[in-house]
This record gives C-alpha cells, sequence and structure tokens, in this order.
C-alpha cells in the first residue's frame, strides 16, 4: 500500500472516530487527547463532516422534490385528460378536475418555493461551527436510529449498544 493511501484510510478511519465520539457528545479537546491529534486537525474532521451531511440531506431533499414532482406531473396528465373528455359530458366532474389542476399547480409551487413572496438564499459560504456540526452529526445519527427502530417495530434507543458512560 502507498504512502497516500495509508494516509487516506488513517484519515477516514480517524474521522469514522470522530464522528463516533461527536454522537457520544465528546468536545473537540477530548477527542484530540483520545486520538492524540492536534485539536486543529479534529476541527478540520469536524467540520468535513458536517458538510458531508449537509450535502447528503441536500441531495436527499432534491430526490424526493424530484419524485414528488414525477408523481405530481403524472397527476397532472390523469386531471388534463379527465378535464378533455368530461367538460363537454359532465360540467361538476370537469369543475373538480379543474379545482383538482389547480391544488397540483399549487403543490408544485409550493415545493419549488415560487410562492413565496421571497427567495432565501440557504447555501453555507462558511463551514459550521463546531458545536453546530456536533448538533448535525448528532441528529444525523438519531434519524437513523428512528429510521432503523422503525424497520425494527422498535423505538429508538431499544437496540442493545455501547455504554454511554465511557465518554471519556
Amino acid at each position: 500500500m502507498g504512502a497516500g493511501k495509508a494516509r487516506e484510510w488513517a484519515r477516514e478511519e480517524r474521522r469514522t472516530e470522530v464522528a463516533r465520539l461527536l454522537k457520544k457528545g465528546w468536545t473537540e479537546r477530548q477527542m484530540a487527547a483520545e486520538l492524540e491529534v492536534p485539536k486543529s486537525t479534529i476541527h478540520e474532521d469536524v467540520e468535513f463532516i458536517a458538510t458531508e451531511l449537509v450535502e447528503a440531506r441536500i441531495a436527499d431533499a432534491e430526490k424526493a422534490r424530484a419524485l414528488a414532482a414525477d408523481k405530481l406531473a403524472v397527476a397532472e396528465r390523469a386531471v388534463i385528460q379527465v378535464l378533455e373528455t368530461a367538460s363537454d359530458v359532465d360540467p361538476e366532474l370537469a369543475l373538480k378536475a379543474t379545482d383538482r389542476l389547480v391544488r397540483i399547480h399549487e403543490r408544485l409551487a409550493k415545493m419549488y418555493g415560487t410562492d413565496a413572496p421571497e427567495k432565501i438564499d440557504a447555501t453555507l459560504t462558511e463551514g459550521p461551527s463546531p458545536e453546530a456540526a456536533a448538533r448535525l452529526v448528532r441528529e444525523a445519527f438519531q434519524t437513523e436510529e428512528t429510521h432503523e427502530a422503525g424497520h425494527r417495530g422498535g423505538r429508538p434507543g431499544d437496540a442493545p449498544g455501547p455504554a454511554d458512560g465511557d465518554a471519556g
């Protein structure tokens, strides 16, 4: 294994451990002492982890938005087809279809933010503070635990895990 690959592997291992310790609520100073690296290295790792989590959440939100838009497009086509066939036959059905079409367009406007009086730029210009990064990591793990518990039929925290008392 080349020296570059070894450093990359060690960095990934350290970041995995930093994420685990963040989840337990450790401070950067505690992590630096435990992992025997400078606090600045831990700070960089925390910022990297937080950025990765934010990017993953944004990607997930974009996927969900695209899926919802596809479903609304299918519904819109069906409603338009009803309008084209029912408008001459059943005015009440045509009115209901028109109302549904308006609701679909309202939902699309809300989903894309075109109904908002003012758009707000939510891009990060700097990395989050260490406290915010730690909070993001804890929230991500809590969301993951809740999701996993739902698949098991239990509640978050039901699964056996390492004792929390060893946090240092």
